[in-house]
């Protein structure tokens, strides 16, 4: 029987084929309305046990057509050494997490960072806070900029009060101009570049590189590998 049920998925597919594609187009609305505004919606979606994902550069990738690659075919991975037992003595010094609270509600403008945001929120945020108020850099620099920017100033600002003489050069590299950072004027020295590749750039020696999303084959991919190699010495 389970045989037969598998030789009658082609037929399956054909007649899922032209329900599913109205789906798919108020699902790509859902996504482009914010799912977050759209709590009932959401709530079904969950209900049942799933959620859309959308092709943008943000999202994990679902149309392979756009691979230079197969992701199947060999890599050359050299020097990678996951290092666990230096991970874990790393993650007992994350002890920052009453700063974190805070975050927790409503942002109070445009230019704080808050948990409600569908892009750099639980998780991820809470590491490179804590990993920003225990290295304490004196440079910082963000390929790309949006969130995570804002809880790299949050993060600063506590090094500063803990330390009055503290200071950090803060630089984004943004080839995406974001709107909702304009006017940003930080007092650690901050940048947002539209575009930055420069002679300067390659001198600079940052002491925490960090990448949410590294997509393969996709726009950020040669200044996040230019980067990357330029800042690890192997």
């Amino acid at each position: 029987m389970k045989n037969v049920f598998k030789a009658l998925y082609p037929l399956w597919d054909l007649l899922l084929a032209p329900l599913l594609f109205p789906a798919a187009i108020l699902m790509r609305m859902m996504r482009r309305a914010g799912a977050h505004r759209l709590p009932i919606s959401r709530r079904v979606l969950s209900m049942v046990g799933v959620f859309p994902i959308a092709d943008h550069y943000h999202e994990p990738l679902i149309n392979f057509s756009r691979l230079t690659r197969p992701l199947s075919e060999p890599r050359n991975l050299p020097g990678i050494d996951l290092n666990l037992s230096e991970q874990f003595e790393l993650l007992k010094t994350f002890v920052y997490g009453e700063e974190l609270r805070p975050f927790n509600g409503p942002k109070r403008d445009d230019l704080t960072y808050s948990f409600s945001n569908t892009m750099f929120t639980c998780g991820d945020a809470e590491f490179l806070y804590n990993l920003i108020r225990v290295k304490k850099p004196k440079r910082v620099i963000e390929i790309g900029s949006g969130n995570s920017t804002l809880l790299v100033i949050e993060a600063l600002r506590q090094n500063r009060a803990q330390q009055p003489g503290y200071n950090c050069e803060h630089t984004c590299i943004e080839p995406y101009e974001n709107r909702g950072l304009i006017g940003w004027e930080s007092e650690f020295a901050g940048r947002l570049w539209r575009l930055l590749i420069s002679r300067s750039f390659w001198s600079w020696k940052p002491e925490i590189c960090s990448s949410l999303i590294h997509r393969t084959s996709f726009d950020h991919r040669e200044t996040f590998c230019m980067s990357f190699l330029r800042f690890c010495r192997f």
